[in-house]
């Protein structure tokens, strides 16, 4: 997913991921995004990247839309 140059501090436009689930039964579909270590300071700091909604049950047989957003925390840096 590419979000094309997003600077530092600001939010990105929202992408939306689409899961479809295949499976004769419902799944339960929960988002963990771990902190990163920030090169410049060393120091622990909130995943850039944000997938709304964090949870959600996805029926079986069905499609589902999440939003994820990009904010950069350090300029001049991919991130992935």
């Amino acid at each position: 997913m590419d979000f094309n140059f997003t600077e530092s501090g600001r939010l990105s436009e929202g992408k939306q991921l689409t899961m479809e689930n295949k499976f004769p039964f419902d799944v339960q579909v929960n988002w963990t995004l771990l902190p990163v270590l920030t090169k410049t300071t060393k120091q622990w700091v909130k995943n850039p990247f944000r997938v709304l909604p964090e949870s959600t049950t996805i029926k079986s047989n069905s499609s589902f839309n999440f939003n994820v957003e990009f904010a950069p925390y350090e300029p001049d840096s991919y991130f992935f």
